[in-house]
């Protein structure tokens, strides 16, 4: 089977715009013709998500065709969740880096109009570290990237968000997450565990039944990096 065979799964990236079929990533959201009618609508109104402007006159033509139904609440919060500013991360960024966040260019240090792409010295320069900072956090897993046709690594906004916490972080706290993404993290996830087991016991109904799920499904992440030492 071919691998962009329209038998193959279609996935869509939020981060960089585009999608994947089989093992083929395509920029943006172009149509195919070679692809099911089905997969075509997907890409489709992923395409005028993102920039209604430029569909073609294919997609247009095709949307026209099959207007689905209004998309359900619970749609658009998973759609929602699914970028960048949906992440926890989001949430501990000050204002003035989720400005730069969104729009790289605006740091003064930066050319005017920088966008992502990112390589790591802009990476670097945009939230503060040194590149040595941005390869080793990649090296360890905890930054995101994607590697060019030289091999060079190429960050893109989710990548840009979580630098910026990791920067702010303490040595202590890069260590642990370091633990994690390497499978040493047993110790922690087993005291988190056990801190949200305690906190259970004195929380109202929802909340209790919430962190009680929690603290059990960390005991078992816990137990299962002990078992692959």
């Amino acid at each position: 089977m071919a691998e962009t065979s329209p038998r193959s799964r279609l996935r869509r990236s939020a981060d960089p715009p585009g999608y994947s079929i089989g093992r083929t990533f395509r920029d943006g959201f172009p149509d195919d013709p070679s692809l099911t009618r089905a997969q075509r609508l997907r890409i489709a109104s992923w395409a005028r998500a993102l920039a209604p402007e430029a569909l073609t006159v294919e997609q247009r033509a095709l949307l026209e065709s099959d207007r689905p139904p209004a998309p359900s609440a619970a749609k658009k919060k998973a759609e929602q969740l699914a970028s960048y500013e949906g992440s926890p991360f989001w949430g501990f960024l000050e204002k003035s880096q989720q400005a730069l966040v969104r729009n790289p260019g605006k740091h003064p240090d930066l050319p005017d109009g920088a966008g992502y792409p990112l390589g790591v010295g802009r990476l670097a320069t945009l939230v503060g570290a040194t590149p040595d900072k941005i390869r080793h956090w990649h090296n360890c897993g905890l930054l995101p990237a994607r590697r060019s046709a030289g091999r060079h690594r190429e960050f893109y906004a989710a990548a840009a968000m979580k630098a910026f916490y990791l920067n702010d972080l303490n040595r202590g706290g890069i260590a642990l997450l370091r633990d994690l993404t390497e499978g040493r993290g047993a110790p922690l996830l087993l005291g988190i565990s056990t801190v949200l087991y305690d906190r259970a016991s004195a929380a109202p109904g929802p909340d209790q039944d919430l962190l009680w799920r929690a603290a059990t499904d960390l005991e078992k992440v816990g137990a299962a990096f002990l078992t692959e030492k």
